[in-house]
């Protein structure tokens, strides 16, 4: 039984990794709907906050979030409001009817870029 257990563990494992960056796209800058920077402004505008990100090529990108959007560092879960410029994220989306990126998920990484 362990065996078949670990089979079957290292089989999803092997398949996961094989199958990442279709998931998630590339690790360098994300591309698509994702990014991967430092925030180099904060701005609330009603009930959204606006974060401009500064991605590793230099481009900077508007991301919007909203009340329904979630901020984790590391296992701890945060609010919106505890983003501040100079930290390094990585945030998943989608469009919305205004072509910016929705932010579903932002996670907070330690360090400087």
């Amino acid at each position: 039984m362990g065996v078949w257990v670990g089979r079957g563990q290292s089989e999803f494992s092997y398949k996961w990794a094989e199958n990442y960056h279709k998931n998630f796209g590339p690790v360098r800058g994300m591309g698509g709907h994702g990014i991967f920077g430092s925030i180099i402004k904060v701005e609330v505008s009603g009930n959204s906050n606006i974060l401009t990100i500064k991605a590793q090529n230099g481009a900077e990108t508007a991301i919007i979030t909203t009340e329904r959007t979630i901020v984790l560092a590391g296992p701890q879960q945060l609010n919106v409001s505890d983003l501040k410029d100079g930290q390094i994220i990585t945030v998943i989306g989608s469009p919305n009817q205004q072509g910016q990126i929705e932010a579903k998920l932002i996670r907070i990484f330690p360090g400087k870029i």
